[in-house]
């Protein structure tokens, strides 16, 4: 797995996930997203090719803070019903 971390002028912070979001890469996501209070946070799964039990779990924990939804976090994916395939493996 590969993470980009793009900081703009705006205020928006771009990460752009590619290959398999698994428990190896858990740590290395939420450290990737750490923001500032007034930054937004984009998450880009556009290639992303399997996300795992752990990967899930993580991206839940990037969106949810002490089981608050963030406001200020966007997820971008193309993927259509049936392309998304959870496994515990």
């Amino acid at each position: 797995m590969l993470i980009n971390r793009d900081e703009r002028e705006d205020g928006i912070v771009h990460v752009s996930i590619v290959g398999r979001l698994e428990w190896s890469g858990r740590i290395e996501l939420l450290e990737s997203c750490k923001t500032a209070e007034k930054q937004k946070l984009l998450v880009d799964l556009t290639f992303v090719s399997y996300i795992g039990l752990e990967g899930v779990q993580a991206l839940a924990n990037v969106a949810i803070d002490k089981g608050t939804p963030k406001t200020n976090v966007f997820f971008v994916t193309p993927l259509e019903e049936g392309d998304f395939y959870l496994t515990t493996n």
